[in-house]
C-alpha cells in the first residue's frame, strides 16, 4: 500500500506543489501524503492509515504547518463530510 500511495504522491506532485511548500517526507508524513493523493487514493486506505498511526493526525505538516484536516478539507471540500466524521471521532479519541 505504501508504494501505491508513495507513486500516487509522485504522479501528482505538481498539483500538490501548488499548496505545499516544500515536498514532505513521505515515510514520516505518510498521512499527509495520503490525504494529498486521495482523489487517487481509495478511502479504505485512509481509514487504514489512522487505524495504524492515529497519532499521525496531530502532525503538521513542515512548511505549511497544515494538520490532514485542513488537508482534508482542501482536497475533499463539502464531499468528505462522512470521512470528516471519522477523522473528528480520532481527534475527539487521542486527545
Amino acid at each position: 500500500m505504501k508504494e501505491l500511495i508513495r507513486e500516487a504522491y509522485d504522479r501528482h506532485k505538481d498539483e500538490i506543489r501548488e499548496t505545499v511548500v516544500e515536498p514532505i517526507d513521505l515515510d514520516d508524513y505518510f498521512l499527509h501524503a495520503t490525504l494529498w493523493s486521495s482523489s487517487h487514493v481509495p478511502p479504505i486506505a485512509i481509514e487504514l492509515i489512522l487505524e495504524l498511526f492515529p497519532s499521525a493526525i496531530h502532525k503538521k505538516e513542515p512548511g505549511t504547518g497544515l494538520y490532514p484536516l485542513h488537508i482534508a478539507l482542501h482536497k475533499f471540500r463539502l464531499t468528505l463530510l462522512c470521512r470528516l466524521r471519522k477523522l473528528f471521532r480520532w481527534i475527539l479519541l487521542w486527545r
